[in-house]
């Protein structure tokens, strides 16, 4: 058993955050003098942080998942209520931070042959850094503001890098339509812990105080529903979701970054950590049709931007947007689980089916990062050796060209489609069977269950053919390299391929020793206010169903592929492709309902402010200025003036009292 005292608790704890940030900071001061020595100070500083994770989580693991909260000191008091700097060690905050370290660590390895050459790449080391240190925050912090500090943190990093080659127009815009969307989130997120601090027995914000404080079922309502609009905005979930494939102008490791291991992960963290929480330890009915309400809706959107993400990825030719639409549809699976209510299944009770629903999608989450990571990683690669092309149309038959990156992108590719044994299939799995489950309840929900699980098993086939289409385009067919790639075109050095070799086994490995052996089920159980019944790896109806789907999918893509090859023509899925060119024409509807009418109405208001306003201003300050002129003559420095002023003033004021008498 391995086993850390409290104090060495404490300080590997607040290593986790702090890490980063030192190595953040130590980034941007060597930019101007050593900016060679910012991706080693990133590096050391990201693995620092995955080491200190790392044993955290074999000491929780050792303690029984038991939760342990750290004080490092007081933020800022209010009234009678402090906002302390505390950490909180469970399983699921150990889980998710040892994930998103690690996977860092081998992006910012990956980033050095990438940024190679750029002439901010200290900048871009100094933010990756930053962004790394304000995930952790969010996920370890005790404190819902703590956490609203991490939150933050993320956006505004997210900003900063996907807007990082600024000078061009498209990554400016692209990283203010990212800030400003979120934003709504964000403003919802605030409004529920404020909320929150208005209720007795909560006030402190902490995580155990909301949890166990009596608040009514309304109350319960608007909080979760509030805190579901945070999610959906940080998450990228309909109808928030307009942001995130606009952010693949930032540089692909970025991409990865924000894809795999943070930002969008927040978003389902959040709901996984609150949905069992708000339950209570009784049973109270009000309070769990409350939770249940905003459950219905969080499956709704979730379904909505799973299936309409998976359908937008079919008809894309930038590699990088269809791996980005591919994240949107897979949390929308996260989403979706998510929605899965506690209707009382035999014997278990409510809060332990809400437990294994949030089990379900924290366990996709995190096999997720591994496969998500490894596959933008891929795309970089390829963006890489073509000339930063990326554009499927203009590049070909890379199979032979970049071995390990081919061989790096189908691993990938097969743990998305969820293709036995890889770390995608046993995921993807247990969303299926829950929400299959909930489906047989005969419960008032079972109904809305049962779509669910159409709407995951139709992803799961298109999942299988967007993904391979692109594996088929990118890899297959004739060679064919653009002019941009001159005459270098190579599989990318030894700084890019080893975290992509890396990842691949991880892509594999995670499945196997943590699916069918229920570790990750038996460590998450620990994790605060969760309540997991016994569950033991088996074959079902719905895994049989899911691989049959990804054997269509894939099947699908194949012929297509065959035929355009064959044919020498562009071989489609007609409207779906259409579709999907146009975006389901969401961003259209967007613009014409939202944006060109706000952009009217300021184009209006600035009219009126430079036509209207501005000049009445201008004629109340010329008043004064005119009187002013006038006397302005008097003021001249001249005694005599001075004196014959007195003496004016002397006679009025004789004058004055001559008359008053």
């Amino acid at each position: 058993m391995f086993e850390l005292s409290s104090e060495v608790l404490s300080g590997l704890a607040l290593c986790v955050p702090v890490l980063p940030l030192i190595a953040a900071v130590v980034s941007a001061v060597l930019g101007s003098t050593r900016p060679s020595l910012a991706p080693l100070v990133a590096s050391i500083g990201v693995l620092g942080a995955f080491a200190a994770s790392l044993l955290l989580l074999l000491a929780t693991a050792g303690h029984g998942g038991a939760a342990h909260i750290f004080h490092y000191g007081t933020w800022f008091t209010i009234s009678h209520h402090s906002i302390d700097w505390e950490i909180r060690l469970d399983a699921l905050a150990t889980a998710m931070v040892c994930m998103v370290t690690f996977i860092s660590f081998w992006i910012v390895i990956f980033s050095q042959g990438y940024m190679d050459g750029d002439l901010g790449s200290a900048r871009f080391f100094s933010l990756v850094s930053l962004f790394v240190g304000a995930m952790a925050i969010l996920v370890l912090a005790n404190s819902l503001v703590v956490m609203f500090l991490g939150w933050e943190g993320v956006g505004v990093c997210s900003y900063l890098l996907v807007g990082f080659w600024f000078r061009k127009p498209e990554a400016a815009a692209a990283a203010r339509k990212a800030f400003l969307v979120t934003r709504l989130g964000d403003v919802a997120l605030l409004g529920a812990l404020l909320l929150l601090a208005c209720q007795p027995g909560s006030r402190a914000l902490t995580f155990d105080a909301v949890f166990s404080a009596h608040l009514d079922a309304g109350i319960v309502y608007f909080v979760l529903l509030l805190l579901l609009i945070g999610a959906v905005g940080k998450s990228a979930q309909f109808p928030l979701h307009v942001w995130l494939p606009d952010a693949m102008e930032g540089p692909t490791p970025v991409s990865a970054l924000i894809h795999a291991a943070t930002m969008v992960t927040a978003g389902v963290y959040l709901l996984a950590r609150f949905f069992p929480g708000m339950t209570g330890e009784s049973v109270d009915l009000s309070r769990l049709d409350a939770i249940a309400s905003v459950q219905d809706l969080a499956g709704g959107l979730g379904a909505i931007t799973a299936l309409s993400a998976a359908i937008m990825a079919m008809g894309q030719s930038d590699l990088k947007r269809v791996l980005a639409y591919s994240t949107l549809s897979q949390l929308g699976y996260m989403f979706m689980v998510l929605g899965v209510s506690g209707e009382p299944r035999g014997e278990h009770l409510p809060q332990e089916v809400i437990g294994v629903a949030a089990f379900a999608s924290i366990f996709h989450l995190l096999t997720h990062a591994f496969f998500k990571a490894l596959l933008f990683l891929s795309a970089g690669s390829v963006m890489h050796a073509m000339g930063h092309i990326i554009d499927m149309n203009r590049f070909g038959g890379l199979r032979r060209l970049m071995p390990i990156t081919h061989a790096s992108f189908l691993v990938g590719a097969l743990a998305l489609a969820g293709f036995p044994p890889l770390s995608g299939f046993f995921s993807k799995d247990e969303i299926l069977l829950e929400l299959w489950n909930g489906s047989l309840t005969g419960g008032p929900r079972s109904a809305f269950f049962a779509i669910l699980f159409s709407v995951g098993l139709i992803t799961a086939g298109l999942t299988a053919y967007y993904i391979f289409r692109a594996y088929f385009k990118t890899f297959h067919g004739e060679e064919k390299i653009p002019h941009e790639a001159g005459h270098h075109a190579h599989e990318s050095p030894r700084s890019m391929t080893v975290p992509l070799m890396v990842l691949a086994v991880c892509s594999v490995v995670v499945g196997l020793a943590v699916g069918p052996t229920g570790i990750l089920h038996h460590y998450l159980s620990h994790s605060s206010h969760w309540h997991l019944h016994e569950s033991a790896f088996s074959v079902n109806i719905p895994m049989i169903l899911g691989v049959l789907a990804a054997f269509t999918g894939v099947a699908v893509a194949w012929m297509l592929h065959k035929a355009a090859a064959s044919t020498a023509k562009k071989r489609s899925m007609g409207l779906f492709e259409s579709l999907a060119d146009n975006r389901l024409y969401i961003d259209g509807l967007y613009l014409a309902t939202l944006v060109r009418p706000l952009a009217a109405l300021g184009s209006v208001v600035g009219w009126l402010d430079r036509e209207l306003i501005s000049p009445l201003i201008e004629l109340g300050a010329t008043v004064p200025r005119m009187v002013g002129g006038r006397f302005r003559s008097a003021q001249n420095g001249l005694l005599q003036f001075y004196a014959l002023a007195m003496a004016l003033g002397l006679i009025v004021i004789l004058a004055m009292f001559t008359v008053a008498r």
